[in-house]
């Protein structure tokens, strides 16, 4: 089995997506009533802050290696992160879980889970640098920025040849 440890902020998105889709959010809160007890709103509004264009190269990646995606995001903090996980799948994004941590010793989540899974390989794909992303981790790291632009065709490469 071959896994991508998926962070989402810094990796499918950026400062410039971000820049650039103010208007749409804008928009957004102007034609939907916000509502913080309904769901579909919730999914909606979040899944704006996701770049499709990031999306696709992910998903690229994904068939290229055969890889499956474990979430270390702090996504999986909010409420609504179960509808998040299920639209990714439906958007083609096989994922199969997440770590269990509390966001700030993600390398142990990651470790733990590659303790209680049978992993061939794995990448970790993040735009941080955890303080517990020790050497082992550090190794399999492809580090995206979330101030240039997040995941790149750049990192592509690095990607697949750390998946195979």
């Amino acid at each position: 089995m071959k896994i991508i440890f998926l962070d989402i902020d810094g990796v499918l998105n950026s400062d410039a997506f971000f820049a650039g889709n103010h208007d749409l959010v804008k928009q957004f809160y102007k034609d939907n009533e916000y509502d913080s007890d309904n769901i579909d709103f919730l999914v909606k509004r979040q899944m704006m802050d996701i770049d499709f264009e990031k999306l696709n190269i992910l998903k690229n990646v994904i068939y290229e290696t055969e890889s499956q995606v474990v979430i270390i995001s702090s996504w999986k903090k909010l409420n609504i992160f179960p509808y998040i996980m299920d639209e990714l799948i439906r958007l083609g994004i096989p994922i199969i879980g997440y770590t269990i941590d509390n966001g700030s010793n993600r390398g142990s989540g990651i470790r733990e889970y590659l303790m209680e899974n049978q992993v061939d390989q794995y990448v970790v794909l993040d735009d941080d640098i955890f303080d517990d992303y020790e050497e082992d981790i550090i190794n399999k790291l492809v580090k995206t920025s979330f101030y240039d632009g997040g995941l790149e065709e750049k990192h592509v490469k690095e990607l697949i040849r750390k998946l195979k």
